[in-house]
């Protein structure tokens, strides 16, 4: 990018498409090198998978109980996860859960306290993120409400 620099940021959610390599040549004010320097990039893609949430609050509309997970097969870069409810899968008006603290890797469980409002959500979701960004697409599970009553009392 300019003279005597050695180093060079690469923005989080840059699109690779089918690229592999980072190539890198020296020019002058005569010529540009023939054969670039190159390096290999690894893109990498981690996501919960099995996500389960039985609702153990019985009252209509509102939701309580244990979300459950599985990691990513690789948490190399993993350093959290992020628990919200949501409108659709893909984390659309999403209000975070857990007053919105993040879950350590290492721990794929978190209690949902009784009487969270459903309000308009349809999922869970789950969103891995690295220390440089949150995932796009999380990981979702459609929630099911359960509720109870007593009648003939």
């Amino acid at each position: 990018t300019g003279v005597n620099t050695s180093s060079f940021v690469v923005s989080p959610e840059l699109v690779v498409a089918n690229f592999t390599h980072f190539v890198i040549f020296t020019a002058s004010s005569f010529a540009e090198q023939t054969t670039p320097s190159s390096h290999l990039f690894f893109d990498m893609s981690a996501s919960v998978t099995n996500i389960s949430f039985v609702d153990q609050d019985l009252d209509d509309m509102e939701l309580g109980g244990t979300i459950q997970w599985q990691e990513p097969a690789h948490v190399l870069r993993v350093t959290s996860f992020a628990i919200h409810l949501s409108v659709g899968a893909v984390g659309s008006g999403r209000s975070p859960l857990i007053d919105g603290r993040r879950v350590p890797v290492g721990d794929n469980e978190v209690q949902m306290q009784p009487e969270v409002a459903l309000s308009d959500f349809t999922h869970l979701v789950v969103y891995t993120s690295s220390l440089f960004v949150e995932q796009t697409t999380p990981a979702s599970l459609e929630v099911v409400d359960i509720d109870s009553f007593v009648s003939n009392v």
